[in-house]
């Protein structure tokens, strides 16, 4: 399944908005992909609102060990919300315990941006 993340969000968003993506992944020293965590991603994004960008006008989707896409944060929320039911720490017996659902191969923070008109075009 190809998710095109410009395409798609723009569709949903219209004209309206502008959007800027940033793409995260994890290599290691060969260069051979690793599986971001849940935490890793939270630490990236309080890193990203500390060098000033609107908690607000994000939105976070990433790619599951499962091949599924999940949104991790909605934009107009400041809070990354998907990790209650999938929690860093707990019993292995808890059937939220899903270690395939807190790893991702990779991660999209969604910065959108209001279209302001010109006072020309008004």
């Amino acid at each position: 399944m190809n998710y095109n993340v410009t395409k798609e969000e723009t569709k949903k968003r219209g004209k309206h908005f502008s959007m800027r993506n940033i793409r995260l992944k994890k290599t290691n020293k060969k260069g051979e992909k690793q599986m971001l965590t849940l935490a890793e991603i939270q630490e990236y994004y309080e890193e990203l609102k500390k060098e000033g960008l609107d908690g607000y006008k994000v939105q976070i989707i990433a790619k599951t060990a499962t091949k599924a896409f999940k949104t991790i944060k909605v934009s107009g929320v400041l809070d990354i919300t998907y990790g209650n039911q999938y929690s860093e720490t707990g019993d292995w017996d808890n059937t939220n315990f899903n270690t395939a659902l807190r790893t991702f191969s990779f991660c999209d923070f969604l910065v959108y941006s209001d279209i302001k008109k010109k006072k020309d075009e008004l």
